[in-house]
């Protein structure tokens, strides 16, 4: 999904509007917000030529003299999107080269993208928000400190380092050897982590009946100090 918003510098002459329409089609944008249209009456606006085709919502507002008026558009059907443009002629803002967007679209979209297009016909970049999900391969391996205390880690790690038997230059022979304790250790933790689950479950369970004997008396020295070695096991896991 792309968000595109265009400073036009006045959107009545017909390669203003075509200029839109490609940078609209060009980066498949969902949602166009045009600023500075500098029509008086924003019924004038052939919204449809500026957006590509008649598939398309809108809202606008109008300048006042030369200067502002607004049009947001986006794919029909979205709903009603765009209402919300002020009509408030003292509220001003003068930042247009970046979105503003709440914190909880930031954690629905985490590779959020913003970029600058050229400026082409305008005394402004156009800038382009974009949601689209980017491919950077697999994730990274991960190893934590934690893993060294657990269970069958040293086994698992000796026991492939050892064992493992390849050929190459050195530098490919110890990639490829990495590269299987790597894999190892990741089946290792697989399993590792249901019973990590399980036992935070069971200490979670022990310190709730602990939370919840407090509330009627006074806990012994020996509940105090198994709640609170509970607790920090939670923490440290």
């Amino acid at each position: 999904m792309n968000f595109l918003s265009i400073n036009v510098r006045g959107i009545g002459e017909d390669y203003k509007v075509n200029w839109v329409r490609r940078l609209r089609s060009q980066h498949r944008v969902s949602f166009l917000a045009v600023q500075e249209s500098q029509i008086l009456d924003a019924e004038k606006i052939d919204v449809a030529a500026c957006w590509g085709n008649q598939d398309v919502d809108f809202v606008r507002l109008n300048a006042t003299g030369c200067s502002g008026g607004l049009i947001n558009m986006w794919i029909k059907g979205w709903g009603d999107t765009g209402s919300r443009i002020s009509e408030n002629k003292d509220l001003k803002l003068a930042k247009l080269d970046r979105f503003l967007v709440c914190p909880s679209f930031i954690d629905l979209n985490p590779t959020l993208l913003v970029i600058a297009l050229p400026k082409e016909i305008s005394d402004h970049c156009p800038i382009l928000l974009s949601t689209t999900w980017c491919d950077f391969g697999p994730p990274p391996f991960k190893m934590f400190n934690s893993w060294l205390s657990r269970d069958g880690f040293e086994h698992i790690f000796i026991s492939v380092w050892n064992n493992f038997v390849g050929f190459g230059i050195p530098d490919q022979y110890l990639n490829a050897k990495l590269k299987r304790v790597k894999e190892a250790l990741k089946e290792w933790r697989r399993t590792d982590y249901l019973k990590e689950e399980m036992e935070i479950k069971k200490i979670k369970d022990l310190v709730d009946k602990l939370d919840t004997k407090a509330e009627s008396r006074a806990l012994t020295n020996e509940e105090i100090e198994i709640r609170r070695t509970g607790y920090k096991d939670i923490v440290e896991k």
